[in-house]
């Protein structure tokens, strides 16, 4: 019993011990070991570990010379997650916030074919739902639809289709950059 509450003792010091350093080197980590951890997970596609690191250098380290460039990978990572909305967003704030980047040119492009992709999207989403209310309207539940519908369906899937492919291109193109 004794040398039981003993060892329970022992693993609860170490344990406490453990935790008290994982704070704290979490806590007293520096720009340029966060930056470093966050692109190693990256190249690892462990992109939420690598999201979460990014977001804390931009948070903590907003006036760091690699402030742009996290922000920049945010974006990327978000692509990659098909979290378009949110790409856009960091895409948007490095544009804004980072004028002078070299990243403002890449960023741009990002942005306008995220813009677009989403004005696509919203499109297609629009026609859908009049082909559903003419459905409805006409009481039938046939499978085929009014010409022009179709048609304007079918051209609003393949400008997703493209930009679902320029976006590809545009991930290889910086993958083989870094």
């Amino acid at each position: 019993m004794v040398a039981r509450k003993f060892y329970c003792s022992i693993i609860f010091i170490l344990g406490t011990l453990f935790i008290s350093c994982a704070h704290t080197s979490s806590v007293t980590r520096g720009p340029s070991d966060l930056f470093a951890s966050a692109s190693d997970n990256l190249k690892k596609q462990r992109f939420e570990e690598a999201k979460y690191e990014f977001r804390q250098f931009v948070n903590n380290f907003p006036e760091s010379n690699l402030a742009d460039d996290a922000l920049y990978r945010l974006g990327y990572i978000s692509c990659v997650q098909g979290k378009y909305f949110d790409a856009e967003g960091f895409f948007v704030t490095l544009i804004d916030d980072y004028p002078k980047s070299e990243w403002v040119f890449d960023a741009d492009v990002w942005r306008k074919l995220l813009e677009k992709y989403r004005v696509a999207a919203d499109e297609l989403e629009t026609v859908k739902k009049k082909l559903n209310s003419s459905k409805v309207e006409t009481g039938t539940a046939k499978t085929s639809s009014p010409a022009p519908v179709v048609e304007e369906v079918d051209k609003l899937q393949d400008e997703l289709n493209r930009l679902k492919e320029d976006n590809r291109k545009l991930r290889e193109l910086i993958e083989s950059m870094e």
